[in-house]
């Protein structure tokens, strides 16, 4: 099994924009995992976070940049990938940064289809 992230951006989104949120969503997505939160994901998801985490940072972290079309894009992403329990940040009104995984590599290249890699 491989294992890696994927940063989709709407397209046009300033440079400063896409690190602000990507840090942002970094921390959200590692809230998730700590018993005790707010917005704790459960004791199964934080089993299957930590052994994707662990292969993930064995194979040196890899990642994918995916550039989509709009907001809408990104939201039906979103949607998508919460149906499979996908590690990610939460989208607000004004996001254009979705940080998803570590996750199933098969499964995370399927979602990058619905942008261009970059």
């Amino acid at each position: 099994m491989s294992v890696h992230q994927v940063i989709f951006v709407v397209t046009g989104t300033p440079s400063i924009t896409v690190v602000k949120e990507t840090a942002a969503a970094g921390m959200e997505i590692q809230s998730k995992y700590i018993k005790g939160t707010e917005n704790f994901a459960g004791n199964s998801e934080l089993a299957a976070f930590n052994a994707d985490l662990k292969l993930w940072t064995a194979l040196s972290k890899p990642q994918i940049g995916v550039e989509v079309d709009d907001i809408t894009v990104l939201r039906e992403v979103e949607y998508l990938m919460t149906l499979e329990s996908v590690p990610m940040n939460t989208l607000s009104d004004n996001s254009s940064v979705l940080v998803a995984g570590p996750f199933d590599s098969e499964r995370m290249d399927y979602f990058s289809q619905y942008g261009t890699e970059v």
